[in-house]
């Protein structure tokens, strides 16, 4: 049997450096903790071998020569629920550091909430979801079910329905989604009660190595961590679209790039990133890499919407892209999320394709064919006033 210490060396490299890639073999050995990359070969189990007792993201491991080898997560499999979107960010591996938090939740949450601006301790995060306790009709809106159905078969760490609470109404200025990247795999998903609506706040989450054994090791607790995204990297970028800072010439610039008319205005550029957004959760399919040339023809749409007998929209696949910025659909929910980018937050516009969409959703759930029949047509009506400029 592996010794306590050996497992609070396991426990203590996770805290330090997060979960090896998916391509190393790891084990707790008498003499310490051992990783061998096994991209090629699942022979090697020890340091005779070749293994290695330096976790692949340290400054050792990554010193290694040859550099070890970082391989992406297994694929989560995911399949689209009606009406709603993943996060705006995806987990890469080595791509950002893993700041554990003593602490817990709120510790990891006030880091996380730094990032974005806000400057508070943990004590005083941990106050604010005790004043919420005063407020049934908050308490009432506490859930621990996962947001989106499709993650229901994954855990809900211990104080997660805390943090996601205080994220969403611990302050009024500043709401937040909350963002929980955990495993298995190692990935991205909403967490509990209402998501989906406001800037994400990103937090992440490991079960904890429990260095006791029996009926005392028997919890759901789980070590917080906040991101630290690797300078230069993809992941950073994406990190940090969610909480940019947008100028009137930064929008200005962005329609150049996209070929949307600029005589159209920033107003006009912010509903068509929020149409094609949800009318992709709706359903619509537009590959990933026609977004840009998607926003290009509907402003072409726009500039004639006024014509006699004005032109229905149809999306051409097949027509060329003039513009030169590419736009992928998690950077499409990174803006439209982000308050910044908005004069209000959420914009009345997004919430009138959210209305749209909850009747669809309540029309897909009924049964009954009159009831049926009433949420169809209540659905049409919304979406119809959705989908005006």
């Amino acid at each position: 049997m592996t010794s306590a210490p050996r497992i609070a060396e396991h426990q203590d490299a996770y805290r330090t450096y997060g979960p090896p890639p998916s391509n190393f073999y790891m084990s707790r050995t008498t003499t310490g903790m051992i990783y061998a990359d096994h991209s090629s070969s699942t022979v090697v189990t020890t340091k005779r071998q070749g293994a290695s007792s330096n976790h692949p993201y340290s400054i050792a491991g990554q010193a290694a020569h040859p550099r070890p080898g970082i391989a992406g997560e297994k694929p989560h499999t995911r399949v689209s629920t009606m009406g709603l979107f993943p996060p705006p960010v995806e987990y890469v591996p080595g791509s950002t550091r893993w700041r554990w938090h003593q602490d817990g939740w709120s510790s990891a949450f006030a880091a996380a909430a730094a990032q974005k601006g806000i400057t508070q301790t943990a004590d005083q995060i941990q106050q604010c979801y005790d004043d919420l306790t005063t407020h049934p009709d908050i308490m009432a809106k506490k859930s621990a079910l996962l947001y989106d159905p499709i993650d229901r078969d994954t855990a809900v760490f211990r104080d997660e329905s805390t943090a996601s609470l205080v994220a969403r109404y611990g302050s009024p200025e500043t709401p937040f989604s909350l963002v929980i990247i955990c495993p298995p795999p190692i990935y991205a998903r909403w967490s509990t009660g209402e998501q989906a609506i406001h800037e994400p706040l990103v937090l992440m989450c490991i079960p904890k190595i429990e260095t006791r054994t029996g009926r005392e090791s028997y919890n759901k607790d789980a070590d917080w961590f906040s991101v630290d995204p690797n300078p230069g990297s993809d992941f950073e970028n994406e990190f940090n679209l969610m909480s940019r800072r947008w100028s009137e010439e930064d929008l200005v610039t962005m329609m150049g790039h996209l070929s949307f008319p600029t005589q159209l205005g920033s107003d006009a550029l912010r509903w068509t990133l929020v149409r094609l957004h949800r009318c992709i959760a709706m359903g619509e399919q537009v590959d990933d890499n026609d977004l840009g040339c998607w926003i290009e023809q509907y402003g072409q749409y726009l500039l004639r919407r006024n014509d006699d007998p004005p032109p229905a929209f149809r999306f051409n696949a097949n027509r060329s892209y003039t513009g030169r910025l590419n736009v992928r659909y998690r950077q499409l929910t990174a803006m439209v999320l982000n308050r910044k980018l908005f004069p209000s937050d959420p914009p009345s516009f997004a919430r009138r394709w959210d209305d749209a969409i909850q009747a669809l959703i309540a029309y897909n759930l009924e049964q009954d064919n009159e009831k049926s029949k009433e949420l169809w047509s209540s659905f049409r009506k919304l979406l119809n006033y959705a989908s005006r400029p």
